[in-house]
């Protein structure tokens, strides 16, 4: 029986620039696919404040980033500004975002999609 390969769109708030326990999962079923040449497009959060980039990895591998979560776009602002205020957003930021830091990225992931 011969395999029919397939065009994946992946999404995932777990791919590199991001370190999380899905993330080397991620990697290895992405490695995976495209180890039976099928053709995969990953769509992931950068770690960049307001950037919309695609890399072309190989003929099997695109990377679209779209822009950086809320959380981390706040607290990269803040890093820059005030150690205190950095602290104070150490605590309560994760108090309001837990346990999904990146919330509200689905939102800009469906709109990159339309």
């Amino acid at each position: 029986m011969k395999n029919k390969l397939m065009n994946i769109l992946y999404i995932t708030t777990s791919y590199p620039p991001f370190f999380d326990m899905g993330t080397i999962r991620n990697k290895k079923i992405i490695e995976g696919l495209i180890s039976f040449n099928h053709k995969v497009t990953v769509l992931s959060p950068s770690n960049k404040i307001d950037v919309l980039e695609e890399q072309i990895i190989n003929e099997n591998l695109t990377e679209w980033k779209t822009k950086m979560p809320f959380f981390y776009k706040v607290k990269a602002k803040i890093e820059n500004r005030s150690k205190i205020l950095l602290k104070i957003w150490n605590v309560l930021g994760g108090k309001f975002f837990f346990p999904d830091t990146f919330a509200f990225w689905s939102f800009t992931a469906s709109k990159f999609l339309e």
